[in-house]
């Protein structure tokens, strides 16, 4: 069951008004053409506001898609980790069990280190050739194996440095789909889109007609103004050199939503989250995890973050480790940089919650239920050691609740034959309801 906000409060309203303050003045300060921004407060919800335009004359609104770029990598790493927790995938297994025939992509690499950058292969976006096949192939719709081809020759030997490259989550989409015969997107929405309600959330060539994308405003075509890129007619294939390392759309409100999920466990089981963020330093103050990197940012607040972009749009997020609050900015014009975007925006938002007496201490985390054998058959053992009794209740990914049954003792047993195959979230109450610990666990086949 997904946790609810720690109270039913509000975040104030002189302090919303401050963060509209923060968006329209910088925009209007340095002829930004549109921001699309949303605040989560643990205990208070969610402010989302927009500033600028979609295209003449066409205001930006909270309800538009932005291509979030890089950002897609945090979501592909939860997936890949979901899958590993089923059983289904191991980061540690070489690429090349897959991937074979690419000159420059080494296969003794594994999909760890492509999910941390230390894989060594090439950046595609690095590629002498790319610039020549977008403008000579326009319409080119691109797949993977077009993708790897590009990829230039290895950096370094695997694990022996960093270096970002797209190319690598574009391997692991490969992977993905080759493990699971199904298009990763389609896996995406059904181990964590769907779940978890992130209804504003789309690959960027699939979203339903109801939703309105953003005009993407691009310096990359003419170099010397922005043009709208809206008005190519090759924009799609454009994109469909982005999937599974960039290709994702969302609202501001969904993306800020989806790490608030990551942040409060209720994505990935402890051991998952522990080896996403386990870090190598990568520069300065900087490290990088799988699909997330960490570091103190000039607030001096110790943050979670990932960035992307893409031709026209750019976004920057924010997860302030010791408060929990997450913070997401889009734009629709690239002559930004993300450095920009995450000074002028994203730390200024910051700021005014870091000087507002509304945040204090981050909520405490409800503690992890030790339970075994993970993935279970017909029988799971929970460690209740410092309870004399209490009530252990199973929910579905959907949220609904399909057993409850009071427990007592160390060490107790749930029947699980009644639910089917499939990935649940267990929950230990006290007597008094309180939820003092919980899991997810998998029901095997």
């Amino acid at each position: 069951m997904l946790l609810g906000l720690a109270s039913s409060a509000q975040i104030p309203a002189p302090l919303e008004a401050r963060f509209q303050h923060v968006v329209d003045s910088i925009s209007n300060k340095f002829g930004v053409k549109g921001i699309s921004a949303a605040v989560l407060i643990p205990g208070y919800g969610t402010w989302a506001g927009t500033s600028g335009i979609s295209e003449q004359n066409v205001p930006l609104e909270p309800e538009m898609l932005f291509c979030m770029g890089s950002n897609t990598k945090t979501y592909m790493t939860v997936l890949s980790l979901m899958l590993q927790e089923e059983g289904k995938l191991d980061l540690d297994d070489s690429i090349g069990i897959w991937i074979q025939g690419y000159p420059n992509i080494n296969g003794q690499a594994t999909i760890r280190q492509c999910l941390q950058h230390t894989s060594g292969i090439a950046d595609y976006f690095h590629s002498n050739s790319l610039n020549d096949s977008i403008l000579g192939k326009p319409s080119k719709v691109w797949d993977y194996e077009g993708i790897m081809q590009m990829a230039g020759p290895m950096n370094f030997t695997p694990g022996s440095s960093w270096s970002y490259s797209n190319t690598n989550y574009i391997i692991l989409g490969y992977i993905l789909e080759e493990v699971m015969k199904k298009p990763a997107f389609q896996l995406l929405h059904e181990y964590l889109l769907d779940p978890y309600n992130l209804s504003e959330t789309f690959y960027y060539q699939q979203h339903p007609a109801s939703f309105t994308e953003a005009h993407p405003w691009t310096m990359n075509i003419t170099g010397t103004h922005l043009t709208d890129l809206a008005e190519s007619p090759y924009i799609d294939q454009l994109f469909s050199l982005a999937t599974t390392a960039g290709g994702l759309m969302s609202t501001a409100r969904d993306n800020v939503k989806f790490w608030d999920l990551l942040n409060r466990g209720e994505l990935l089981s402890e051991e998952s989250w522990n080896e996403m963020t386990d870090m190598i330093k990568v520069s300065g103050t900087t490290y990088y995890g799988l699909g997330m990197m960490k570091r103190r940012n000039s607030n001096k607040k110790l943050v979670y973050e990932h960035g992307g972009t893409f031709f026209g749009f750019l976004n920057e997020n924010l997860m302030d480790i010791e408060s929990g609050v997450c913070i997401t900015v889009y734009t629709n014009q690239d002559s930004l940089n993300n450095g920009g975007l995450q000074e002028l925006y994203v730390v200024n938002l910051q700021k005014e919650i870091l000087n507002s007496d509304l945040v204090g201490v981050k909520p405490a985390p409800v503690a992890a239920l030790q339970c075994y054998p993970n993935p279970a058959e017909d029988f799971l053992y929970l460690d209740m050691e410092g309870m004399e009794a209490g009530t252990v209740e199973v929910y579905d990914l959907q949220g609904h609740r399909l057993l409850s049954e009071a427990v007592s003792g160390e060490q107790v047993s749930l029947n699980l034959q009644s639910l089917a195959p499939g990935v649940y979230s267990v929950r230990l109450l006290n007597g008094q309801g309180t939820l003092l610990r919980m899991a997810r666990i998998v029901r095997a086949g």
